[in-house]
């Protein structure tokens, strides 16, 4: 990324409402901080970071960061027949 501000801004911008979020990942040792920090702050979600050490954690981290972003059922009350 060339500029970090201008992205988190654009997120910021995009993420104003309850039905847009970010969660930032950031991979390696070289995955900068700051933008996937900002970007998951800005976007009101959650940064993760994993080491390439461990980069099995990444899909534990996937896994949670979908389950935060649908905190509750999206269908209730439903019947269904087959057949």
């Amino acid at each position: 990324m060339n500029n970090s501000y201008d992205t988190i801004n654009k997120i910021r911008s995009h993420c104003n409402n309850d039905k847009n979020r970010v969660f930032a990942f950031g991979v390696g040792s070289g995955a900068d901080r700051h933008l996937v920090d900002g970007c998951a702050n800005a976007g009101k979600g959650k940064s993760y970071f994993v080491t390439e050490n461990n980069l099995s954690a990444l899909k534990g981290m996937v896994i949670d960061a979908l389950l935060e972003a649908m905190p509750e059922p999206m269908l209730t009350g439903c019947d269904f027949s087959f057949g």
